[in-house]
């Protein structure tokens, strides 16, 4: 009868194989989900720069106009206020909808 053959050392270099392999693939996923994130975050970007430019555009433009014209007393009127109070309630409730999906729980705390 012969001797029997050693399988530990063919079985750890197959487990030592397949620990590879998935480390291989989650490297591989850990780098797609980054780049994945980092492409979401440069879509928000991109528009955020065109936000801030028409922003201090317009900033600019009221210092100029306050400089020029002063202070609008009874410039505007009803309707204008109502205008200008659009904005600033989207505002108000982008900033309740940022609230709630970062903090679902305690959105209605406040």
């Amino acid at each position: 009868m012969g001797a029997k053959k050693d399988k530990t050392k063919k079985t750890t270099a197959l487990k030592a194989d397949e620990i590879g392999s998935i480390n291989r693939k989650f490297e591989a996923d850990s780098q797609e989900r980054k780049e994945f994130g980092r492409s979401s975050w440069m879509a928000l970007i991109v528009p955020a720069v065109g936000t801030f430019a028409v922003l201090s555009s317009l900033v600019l433009n009221i210092v100029r106009t306050y400089k020029k014209h002063g202070f609008p007393e009874d410039t505007f009127r009803t309707r204008d206020l109502v205008i200008v109070a659009i904005p600033a309630l989207l505002i108000g409730f982008a900033t309740l909808e940022a609230m709630e999906i970062l903090d679902p729980d305690h959105v209605g705390d406040v």
